[in-house]
C-alpha cells in the first residue's frame, strides 16, 4: 500500500514495517500535509479523487483508504466475496489509519470507528446508504464514561448491525422496525438495550453467522457498498443515464471524525462563489456541537480561528481545482475536517465570471474559459432575467417559446395592449391565441401568453421575432374576455393587475417581480472576445425587420444567415394587401395588392442594406403559412370582406378551402410562388432596386 503524508513516518514506500511489500492499489492520503498524490476517477472513483486531490492541496482531510474500482469488478466477476489477499491490503491500510489516530479497530479502551462510503466515477443513484460507524463493539460501548456518550455510540452499532444484516444477510428490515417500534411505544428508546436487540435478531436471522468483530464489520461494509452497484434501481438509473453496467464502483474508508476527545462534532458547509453573481464570497452555514438547530452563518467577517482556517482552505482548493464547490465540513475542538466537495450550481452570469476569473489567474487557459460555457446558455443573460434571490408564487406553467423575462399589467386584448401601452404601462397579453389582427397588441406587450398553441404557433413565431418572452400552452388558465378576467388555481385576476412572466422556464409568477437588464459587458464581453480568437467560423443572425439587423450587428454579427422577408408583412398596413393576394381570385387583383407592397417592401431593404453595408445578406423569398396571414374572428372577416368587396359567407368559404391540417407541409414556400409568380417578380425586383439606391 502507499502511503503519503503522516504516514511516511510509519511506512517507506513499497514496504511496511517488518519487510512485508505493499499494495499498489489501496491508497492512504489524508489529515494535511499530504505529498502530491493523483487518484484517476476511472478506478478510484470521483470522491476519492477529489479528496485525495483536496489532500495534496494541503486541505485538512479526514485520515483515508481508497479501494479501487478494479477489485470491486474482480470481486463481481467471481463470488463477490474480498479475496485473502486483497484484505490483507485493507488490513495494512487500516494499520496505516491506527498509527495516525493512535487508534485500534476493535480495541475496547481506544476504538477506532470507520466510515465505509461510495466513490463512483459517476454521479449516481440508487446505490444504498453507505456504512458510517464501523468499529464500536459491546465492550467499549460500556466502558464509556457517561450514558448519554454510551446512548449515542450504542445508536451507530445498532445502525451498523442493521444495515449490514440486509445489505449482506438480507435479513428483513421489517424485524428491526419492529422492534424499534415496540420500544418506542413503551416510552423513550433505550439505545444499549435496543442495539442488544438487534444483534439478537441478526445472531437469529443468519444461524449465528453474523459476526461483532470489528474487523469482520469492516470486510462486510466493502462487500455491500461491491454488492450495491447491481442493485435494481442502481442498474435503472445506469440505463436511464447510459453509464457503463460493467464499471464498478470505489469504496473510500475513512477515520470517523473526531478520533479523539468529545464525541460533540459541529457541522457545516462553505463557499467561497456566489452562485448568483459569481463574486468571490464567503458563504456557509455552521452548527456548532450542542447548539440546536440554529446556524451560524458564514461570512469574511467570521473571526474564528478554526474557521478562518477552513476559509483560507476553500479558497486554496477553488484556485487549484478551478472549480467552484460547496465543501462539507466537521469541526472538533481545535480542528476543520472537509468531508467532500460538491458542484455549485452557478447561473450562467457567474458560470461566466468565473471562469473569466480563473482564467485571469491562470488557473485554466482563456480556450479552457470559453469551453466551458455551453453556448445555449448565454440565452439567459441576453434577455432580461428574474432575479431569483427573491420570493416567487408561481401561478402556472406552460411550453417556453421565447426566452427572457418580463412583469407587467395583466390585459386580454391587442387592443387594450395599445391603450395601456400608450400610457407608459408595461403590459403582458394572455390570449387563448393569436393572430394577424393581434400583432400591434403583440408589438405593443412586454410578453405574450397563450393557452393554446405549439412553439411554431403565431404566438410563438412573432414573439421570437420581435425578442419578447412568450409562454404557449399554459396550463390551468382560465380566460373570460367579456368579464376580462383570469383564473388560476381558484383564483381571480382582473386587467390591469400584475403578473410576471419568464420566458426561459415557461412559468407565470403572481405580481410584479424584480428583473437583471440583458448587457453584453463585462466578463460576458470578455470571454466573447476570447471566443473570437479560436472560432473558424463567421457568426451570421436570422432577421425580420431592420430592427433585428441593427441589433444583431451591435451583439457583433458578421452578417445575414436568412431575411424571412414573410415575417415583414404582419404590420397593418401590409396585412390587408398581403390578404388580397391570398385571396383574390384574378391576377390584376393579385398585382393592385403586390403594387401597395412595392414601396413598403423597397423602404425595409434599403435600411436593411444601409446597416449591413459590406456585411453578406442572405434573403428568402416569401415562405408563410397562409393561415397565419388570414382572419378567424366574424368581425374581422367581415371587415376584410368589405374591403375586398365581397359577401363575408364567400369568403369564410374560401378561408375554409385554404386551411391545412399541416401548414409546414402546405402552400408555401416555392410552391406558393409557382402558384402566384407575381410575388416571386416582385420581391425580386424590390431587392434589387433597394441594393441600387
Amino acid at each position: 500500500m502507499t502511503y503519503v503524508g503522516p504516514y511516511s513516518r510509519f511506512f517507506v514506500p513499497g514496504f511496511l514495517p517488518g519487510g512485508g511489500e505493499m499494495s499498489d492499489e489501496v491508497v492512504g492520503f489524508g489529515h494535511g500535509g499530504s505529498r502530491s498524490i493523483k487518484l484517476a476517477i476511472d478506478n478510484y472513483g470521483a470522491k476519492a479523487a477529489r479528496l485525495a486531490a483536496m489532500a495534496s492541496c494541503g486541505l485538512t482531510v479526514p485520515p483515508s483508504v481508497a479501494l479501487p474500482i478494479s477489485a470491486c469488478r474482480q470481486a463481481l466477476s467471481s463470488d463477490g466475496d474480498v479475496s485473502v489477499s486483497f484484505q490483507v491490503d485493507i488490513s495494512r491500510g487500516v494499520r496505516g489509519l491506527q498509527r495516525t489516530t493512535r487508534k485500534w479497530l476493535g480495541d475496547k479502551d481506544e476504538p477506532l470507528i470507520l466510515a465505509v462510503r461510495f466513490s463512483p466515477a459517476q454521479a449516481q443513484g440508487g446505490l444504498g446508504v453507505p456504512v458510517i460507524y464501523v468499529g464500536w463493539t459491546l465492550e467499549a460501548i460500556d466502558l464509556l464514561p457517561d450514558d448519554g456518550t454510551k446512548e449515542r455510540a450504542a445508536q451507530t452499532l445498532a445502525q451498523t448491525v442493521r444495515e449490514l444484516s440486509g445489505q449482506i444477510f438480507k435479513v428483513d428490515d421489517h424485524l428491526f422496525e419492529e422492534a424499534q417500534e415496540n420500544v418506542e411505544g413503551a416510552g423513550a428508546i433505550v439505545w444499549r438495550d435496543l442495539c442488544d436487540t438487534f444483534i439478537a435478531i441478526a445472531k437469529r436471522e443468519t444461524n449465528d453467522a453474523f459476526p461483532l468483530a470489528p474487523s469482520d464489520q469492516l470486510l462486510l461494509a466493502v462487500q455491500a457498498i461491491w454488492q450495491s452497484w447491481y442493485k435494481p434501481r442502481a442498474q435503472t438509473y445506469r440505463q436511464l443515464y447510459n453509464i457503463d453496467d460493467a464499471g464498478g464502483i470505489g469504496v473510500l474508508i475513512q477515520v470517523h471524525v473526531p478520533w479523539t476527545g468529545s464525541q460533540d462534532v459541529g457541522t457545516g458547509w462553505i463557499a467561497v462563489r456566489c452562485e448568483q453573481s459569481g463574486e468571490n464570497k464567503v458563504l456557509g452555514e455552521f452548527y456548532p456541537a450542542g447548539g440546536g438547530e440554529k446556524a451560524v452563518q458564514l461570512t469574511s467577517r467570521t473571526r474564528s480561528p478554526v474557521l478562518m482556517k477552513l476559509i483560507k482552505q476553500a479558497n486554496i482548493w477553488e484556485l487549484k481545482s478551478a472549480r467552484a464547490e460547496r465543501l462539507d465540513f466537521v469541526v472538533t475542538e481545535d480542528e476543520a475536517y472537509i468531508l467532500d466537495g460538491s458542484p455549485l450550481p452557478l447561473s450562467t452570469a457567474a458560470e461566466v465570471t468565473f471562469a473569466v476569473e480563473m482564467a485571469h489567474a491562470e488557473a485554466i487557459t482563456r480556450m479552457d474559459a470559453v469551453r466551458r460555457i455551453d453556448p445555449a446558455r448565454l440565452i439567459d443573460i441576453l434577455h432580461a432575467r428574474l432575479d431569483t434571490t427573491q420570493d416567487r408564487i408561481e401561478l402556472a406553467q406552460g411550453l417556453s417559446a421565447s426566452p427572457g423575462a418580463a412583469a407587467g399589467r395583466l390585459v386580454f386584448s391587442a387592443g387594450a395592449a395599445e391603450a395601456l401601452k400608450s400610457k407608459g404601462w408595461q403590459v403582458v397579453l394572455v390570449r387563448p391565441e393569436t393572430s394577424p389582427e393581434d400583432i400591434r397588441g403583440m408589438q405593443a406587450a412586454s410578453a405574450i401568453v397563450t393557452t393554446r398553441g405549439g412553439l411554431t404557433s403565431h404566438a410563438a413565431v412573432i414573439a421570437r421575432g420581435t425578442g419578447k418572452p412568450c409562454i404557449v400552452s399554459a396550463s390551468g388558465l382560465k380566460i373570460d374576455p367579456e368579464d376580462k378576467s383570469l383564473e388560476v388555481e381558484g383564483r381571480t385576476f382582473q386587467e390591469g393587475d400584475y403578473i410576471t412572466v419568464d420566458g426561459a422556464n415557461g412559468k407565470i409568477y403572481d405580481g410584479k417581480l424584480n428583473l437583471l437588464p440583458a448587457e453584453v459587458s463585462g466578463d460576458l464581453s470578455t470571454l466573447l472576445e476570447w471566443a473570437d480568437d479560436f472560432r473558424r467560423m463567421k457568426v451570421l443572425t436570422n432577421v425580420e425587420n431592420p430592427e433585428d439587423a441593427e441589433l444583431a450587428v451591435q451583439f457583433g454579427a458578421e452578417g445575414i444567415g436568412l431575411c424571412r422577408t414573410e415575417h415583414m408583412l404582419f404590420q397593418p398596413d401590409r396585412l390587408n394587401a398581403m390578404r388580397r393576394i391570398i385571396l383574390e381570385e384574378t391576377a390584376e387583383g393579385r398585382t393592385r395588392g403586390v403594387e401597395d407592397l412595392v414601396p413598403l417592401l423597397r423602404s425595409d431593404f434599403v435600411s436593411l442594406f444601409e446597416i449591413m453595408r459590406d456585411r453578406p445578406v442572405t434573403i428568402r423569398l416569401f415562405d408563410p403559412p397562409l393561415h397565419e396571414f388570414l382572419p378567424k374572428s366574424k368581425p374581422d372577416i367581415a371587415a376584410l370582406a368589405k374591403s375586398l368587396k365581397v359577401s363575408a359567407k364567400e369568403l369564410g368559404f374560401t378561408i375554409e378551402e385554404l386551411a391545412e391540417t399541416n401548414p409546414m407541409l402546405g402552400n408555401r414556400g416555392c410552391r406558393l410562388l409557382i402558384c402566384n409568380p407575381e410575388l416571386a417578380k416582385t420581391l425580386v425586383q424590390v431587392i434589387f432596386e433597394a441594393a441600387i439606391e
